[in-house]
This record gives C-alpha cells, structure tokens and sequence, in this order.
C-alpha cells in the first residue's frame, strides 16, 4: 500500500507551484492549469483514492463496515485541516467579488511567503527524517512516479496533438517528488513509514535531474 501511494501522489503544491511560476516558458499565466492539476489529482486523488488504498489491508482484520466507516472518518479529518482544499474552495466563493488592489497585492505577498516558507519547512523536515533498510524498492517506486508516469503522460498528450506550455506543465506536475501527504496518510492507517520516508528523500533528491529534462525536451520538440 506505501508503494501505490508512493508512486501516484505527488507534491505538486509546495513544489510544484514554484516550480511553475519559474519556469521561464510558463510563469503565472499558466498557474491555474497548476493549481487545478493540484486539488483534482493530488489532494482529492491522495486523500480520497489514497484513503482507500491505505484501508484495503485492514479489512481481514476488522469488519467491512467498521473499515470504512473509519476510513471515512480520517479522510473527512484530512479534507477539513487541508489549506489547500479550503483556499480552493474560498476563492470559488469569492471570485465574483472584486478585491481593491492592495489586498490583491496583500494576498500575492502572502501567498509567494507561504510557498517559500513551506519549502524551508519541507527542507527541514527531510532532515529530520531517518529511514532504514535498503533503498531497492523504494527507488521503484519513484522512479515510477517521476520516470514512468511523465512518460506515459508526455507520449499520451503529443499523440492527442497538445504541445507547449501546457504539455510541459502537466507533465512537470506529474513528474513531482513523492508528496508528504504519503506520510501522512502513512502515520494515519499505520503503514510503512519507513518505506515512505525513504520514497520522499530519494525523489526529492531524483527531481534534481528529471526536471531539467522535462523543461529543456518538451520546450524544444
């Protein structure tokens, strides 16, 4: 269950969205396409497809109902204390009103400290985490989550005529780090999270190669 997880969900907010306001051939034109990408295939895929993922084993154990009931549970808990999911929602509300321009500007300042904020927090809690054993299956997985399905993704838009920016920024969303919601869902349904902790040193690690290719191939054909 730690290596599904592991290899589908990645960190396309705390990452991802630098990563695409800097890219030179994307930039904040194409940041919706990003946060979209976001809610719909990390944060509603991670903790909903994920929950269930991370239940499956447990229904030998406990009886059907309870499992899910439980699972339904955590999940409704992870939804509730998720910023993301909640900002998601109020700019939703709040699109038809017109905010003065210096709380826009508030709110852009805000919003490049927070992201830069979370990145020194994500870089400080990989240091803290230590993982055990051998680095073998682990490193499957990633190389599924940053190798393959980019890949797969990058073959299936050009066959279907997408190129450009928009091919570039969901393949580069694809092709995220391992996200730390695996550990999180890790510590809530008592998986590996030895497993876990490894998959998230070694992509993060791993993006450090992967996504000069991405930018510099998909640019130029």
């Amino acid at each position: 269950r730690s290596f599904q997880l592991s290899s589908y969900v990645g960190n396309t907010s705390f990452i991802g969205f630098p990563v695409v306001l800097l890219l030179p051939q994307l930039g904040p034109s194409y940041f919706g396409i990003a946060v979209l990408y976001d809610i719909f295939g990390t944060v509603l895929g991670g903790y909903g497809l994920g929950a269930w993922i991370a239940t499956r084993g447990n229904e030998g154990k406990t009886k059907s109902s309870d499992s899910w009931r439980s699972a339904m549970v955590k999940t409704c808990q992870l939804f509730y204390k998720n910023p993301s999911l909640l900002a998601f929602v109020a700019g939703l509300l709040l699109k038809s009103v017109e905010l003065p321009e210096t709380i826009t500007t508030i709110l852009s300042v805000i919003a490049w400290g927070s992201i830069m904020l979370a990145l020194l927090t994500m870089g400080m809690r990989i240091e803290q985490l230590s993982g055990s054993g051998s680095f073998q299956l682990p490193l499957k997985a990633v190389l599924i989550k940053m190798v393959a399905v980019p890949l797969m993704i990058g073959a299936l838009l050009t066959a279907t005529g997408f190129a450009g920016p928009e091919r570039l920024i969901l393949v580069v969303q694809s092709g995220m780090p391992c996200a730390f919601a695996t550990l999180v869902l890790a510590e809530n349904f008592n998986l590996d999270r030895a497993f876990t902790v490894q998959t998230l040193i070694i992509s993060n690690l791993i993006l450090l190669f992967t996504l000069p290719i991405w930018a510099i191939t998909l640019t130029s054909w």
